[in-house]
C-alpha cells in the first residue's frame, strides 16, 4: 500500500474540495483492500462517514466520539490485526479534533 493523507469530512463542502486524486470511504472496505493490491493508488482518502454524524453538532469530544463510533460501525478486528479498528477510531478523533481546531 502506498502513502497517503487520511481526512475524516466535517461536512460536504469539505469533502469536495480535497482535490485531484482522492479517494471516498463511506463505511465499506473494498477501497482499502483495493489499495493494499495497488490497485487503486489515491494520494488523499476521505471518509464520509463522520460528515452526516456531525449535521447540527457542536464541534466538541463528545460529538467527535459519536462520529468516530458511527464511522466505524460494523468494522471488525481479525486476529492478526486486532489493533486496527482503535487504531482508526484515534485517528478519525485527531483528525476532527484538528479540524475543528481543538488540537
Amino acid at each position: 500500500m502506498r502513502a497517503f493523507q487520511f481526512k475524516a469530512a466535517t461536512s460536504p463542502k469539505d469533502a469536495t474540495s480535497s482535490g485531484p486524486d482522492t479517494a471516498f470511504i463511506a463505511g465499506g472496505t473494498n477501497l482499502i483492500d483495493l489499495m493494499k493490491s495497488d490497485v487503486v493508488t489515491p494520494t488523499r482518502l476521505v471518509d464520509l462517514g463522520p460528515a452526516e454524524a456531525l449535521k447540527g453538532k457542536t464541534a466538541n469530544r463528545k460529538a467527535f466520539a459519536a462520529a468516530t463510533e458511527q464511522a466505524a460501525e460494523g468494522a471488525r478486528t481479525l486476529s492478526q490485526n486486532g489493533f486496527k479498528v482503535s487504531l482508526v477510531k484515534k485517528t478519525i478523533i485527531r483528525a476532527l479534533s484538528e479540524v475543528g481546531g481543538m488540537a
